[in-house]
């Protein structure tokens, strides 16, 4: 086995484990996707607060994760057929790219609602939990139910920090492994080029300057 043909697997099996990370990613999509458009305790809070933001996001959601998906598989087969590999090069390129317009839209529209009339209730929400906590332990005297109640919300409190963190890593793995997918199909595609064959072209350009200099 020469080292081109060993280079060349190694690369290949990297592609591989790299989609199926991928392929994972693709799957939440799909689940978040569904949750978007059936699911009430997600769905109709996001279309009555954001109707714009959930719109596009039910269309491209399922979309970039579908073709994630069909990349995957198409990586399976890639390192045998080029113009999968092509295929799997350009359409992750392309899922990159589409998913972060995306997602930098939708940051900046969120952040401009944050800071609009509109998230005024939001944020009146969220102060008015500063002041439940002595209503509750008030009603604990009396009622044992707000013991369960206050056991929730600190929970809950607790566990968004660890829940911010874990979308966090999660997006910046992904922000990984797109160009590194994509870096792997060029690399396959370019350890894996055809020999440069001489046109017919060439071949007599050549001939005749051999002729001349003779």
């Amino acid at each position: 086995m020469s080292r081109n043909t060993r280079v060349c697997a190694c690369v290949s099996a990297l592609l591989l484990q790299v989609n199926v990370l991928l392929a994972a990613y693709a799957g939440a999509g799909l689940l978040v996707a569904a949750r978007l458009w059936w699911d009430p305790s997600l769905a109709a809070v996001t279309r009555a607060v954001w109707p714009r933001e959930h719109a596009a996001s039910s269309a491209l959601l399922p979309a970039l994760a579908a073709a994630l998906l069909l990349l995957a598989h198409a990586a399976a087969a890639a390192p045998s057929r080029r113009h999968l590999l092509h295929l799997h090069l350009w359409g992750t390129l392309a899922v990159l790219v589409l998913g972060g317009a995306w997602l930098g839209w939708l940051a900046a529209r969120l952040r401009a609602w944050a800071g609009s009339p509109a998230a005024a209730p939001a944020r009146d929400a969220a102060a008015a939990t500063d002041h439940l906590q002595p209503l509750l332990d008030l009603l604990a005297k009396y009622l044992p139910v707000t013991d369960t109640l206050q056991d929730v919300i600190k929970e809950a409190q607790a566990e968004l920090p660890l829940l911010a963190g874990a979308a966090r890593a999660a997006a910046a793995l992904l922000a990984a492994l797109l160009p590194l997918s994509a870096l792997l199909s060029a690399a396959l595609l370019w350890l894996d080029a055809p020999p440069r064959t001489v046109s017919e072209k060439e071949r007599l350009r050549d001939e005749t300057e051999r002729l001349t200099v003779t």
